[in-house]
């Protein structure tokens, strides 16, 4: 019985000099199980000795690349010659975008734009006016633009306007053709006319070559932008009222040590004479 036993605990012991590619599957689980469990010191050896310490420790050489070289063909611009590509850039210059945008009553301003029985109207003044058991109402000043005529409107809270944004051109100002009697403007790319009928505020003001601004709205001027105050020379004092003429038509009260000749400054939101201008 000894002996036997003694055969057993001596065929249990592992061998040696073990080598892995001689194991089978089931063998190779079983060594695996066993490295796990703790046991197999020399065979964890025997693996180590087989690999390496400087592969282990080594690391990678990193090498810092330098930018990408964009190897795309792309085609040369092309150079532009003759008349048809310049009308291309006037149409792609001149290009308008008409805005319109639905608003609250309550968020409408005065200078806002707004359409309001097909015309389009300067919002004046807008003053909300409450009443008992309900929510008010807007009464609302304003001026058509299309034949300068102040209307005074009421709306309901939670009317809705729509408000326009009109495209502004700037432009100076060339005279009056003496043809037709149209009011003459050049901008950068094209010649905008305003009919001598218009109805627009600030014609009075104009003068060769002063610098304005246009509003426009689906091909029409609905608004002229001019300086605050603009010089003017005088060209005629009456006596008896100190009425002077100035270069352009326009008529305005003056001092009476204005005489013929002299410069101006006319202030264009009251349309009166604001001082003597220091370099005629």
């Amino acid at each position: 019985m000894r002996s036997h036993y003694r055969n057993n605990t001596e065929t249990s012991k592992p061998n040696k000099h073990v080598d892995i590619s001689e194991l089978t599957s089931r063998e190779k689980r079983k060594a695996r199980d066993s490295i796990l469990k703790g046991g197999y010191e020399k065979l964890i050896k025997q693996l180590l000795s087989k690999v390496p310490l400087s592969s282990l420790s080594k690391r990678t050489e990193t090498r810092r690349l330098g930018p990408v070289k964009d190897l795309r063909i792309r085609p040369e611009p092309a150079v532009r010659t003759g008349t048809a590509d310049l009308e291309e850039d006037v149409e792609d210059d001149t290009e308008e975008i008409d805005v319109e945008e639905p608003t609250h009553i309550n968020k409408i301003r005065a200078s806002n734009f707004v359409l309001h029985r097909g015309d389009v109207h300067l919002i004046l003044t807008s003053q909300h006016v409450s009443q008992a058991r309900s929510r008010g109402h807007y009464k609302v000043k304003m001026r058509n633009l299309i034949n300068n005529k102040e209307i005074s409107h009421s709306f309901a809270d939670g009317t809705k306007l729509s408000v326009v944004t009109p495209n502004k051109v700037s432009c100076i100002y060339k005279g009056v053709d003496e043809r037709s009697g149209e009011h003459q403007f050049q901008s950068e790319n094209l010649e905008i006319r305003v009919a001598k009928s218009s109805s627009l505020e600030k014609l009075k003001y104009l003068k060769p070559e002063l610098k304005v601004t246009l509003s426009r709205w689906r091909g029409q001027i609905i608004g002229l932008l001019v300086p605050h105050q603009i010089q003017y020379k005088v060209t005629d004092v009456n006596p008896g009222n100190y009425a002077a003429t100035l270069e352009n038509g326009m008529v305005v009260l003056v001092p009476s040590y204005i005489k013929p000749g002299d410069s101006i400054d006319i202030n264009t939101a009251k349309g009166e004479f604001l001082r003597r201008s220091i370099i005629g």
